[in-house]
């Protein structure tokens, strides 16, 4: 299992790193709006109970960056990864994000993406892919932007167990 590098990712705006207790208030404020998780398979937060127990399993995991803003100094997003079981080959790492609402539009996601290919690389990885619903439009443009080539649909399900298209990317790297 591929786990958070040690060192931190910088780049210019972002830092890449691992859960932090001191992260929970950000987590919260960012993960309770309405929209924010739902694009990326969760329920928004109903209480700060709800964050502790994300940030509990982003911890535990070790699979799980934080995307910290320099400026703001704050946590204000997630970069997750997992083997794709979809590449018999062991190469492919898939990719799922979320980020505050405060930050869409301002390419902060497409900055940590492009900063964690080399630690991908690094753990011998040739491709990226991502899964998103085929209603998110804002993923589907940062995927494009990204070079990632669509693949094909296929049924999954929504956050509340309803059936929904979703759609495979693949990046090479």
């Amino acid at each position: 299992m591929i786990e958070l590098p040690r060192d931190e990712i910088k780049s210019e705006r972002i830092i890449l790193r691992k859960w932090i207790d001191s992260d929970l208030e950000a987590l919260y404020e960012f993960g309770r709006v309405e929209g924010v998780g739902e694009a990326a398979g969760w329920h928004h937060f109903l209480s700060e109970y709800d964050a502790r127990d994300f940030l509990e399993m982003f911890k535990s995991l070790n699979t799980v960056f934080c995307i910290y803003h320099r400026g703001d100094e704050k946590a204000i997003g997630t970069l997750d990864f997992i083997v794709d079981k979809d590449y018999p080959d062991g190469k492919t790492m898939c990719i799922g994000y979320s980020l505050s609402k405060n930050y869409w539009g301002r390419e902060i996601m497409k900055e940590a993406i492009e900063a964690a290919i080399p630690f991908f690389k690094s753990e011998n990885m040739s491709r990226l892919s991502a899964n998103v619903y085929s209603t998110n439009a804002n993923s589907i443009k940062l995927l494009k932007k990204l070079d990632f080539k669509f693949m094909y649909e296929f049924e999954d399900k929504d956050v509340d167990g309803r059936p929904i298209v979703a759609e495979k990317f693949v990046k090479e790297i």
